[in-house]
């Protein structure tokens, strides 16, 4: 006669499930993190880009306005609105009235 058994995982089998499932976490949580930091800087840079194109037409357009205007630099509220991400943003031109942004998150 058969005996009657119920069909289980063993301790060791648990332990190999959780092992390999650690191993997994490890080597994810890093990529996950990098994706994570990489989609900010990203983030930071399209706004910049944002930031450099609205100054840069503000200056134009100021310039055509007044001929001797020659601003070096101007907040950058001026030319668009920012999230609270950003602790510190400064918008400088050069003799040209190319604008340079400078960004730094909070």
């Amino acid at each position: 006669m058969k005996k009657n058994r119920k069909k289980a995982f063993t301790l060791v089998e648990l332990l190999a499930v959780i092992v390999i499932l650690a191993v997994i976490l490890i080597i994810a949580i890093p990529q996950i993190m990098n994706t994570i930091k990489s989609t900010r800087l990203k983030s930071m840079e399209s706004s910049a880009r944002l930031i450099v194109t609205n100054a840069e037409k503000d200056y134009l357009s100021q310039q055509a306005v007044n001929q001797n205007y020659n601003a070096t630099s101007i907040p950058c509220t001026d030319v668009a609105k920012l999230n609270d991400d950003y602790s510190s943003c400064s918008i400088t031109y050069n003799s040209n009235g190319v604008a340079t942004v400078r960004l730094k998150g909070a």
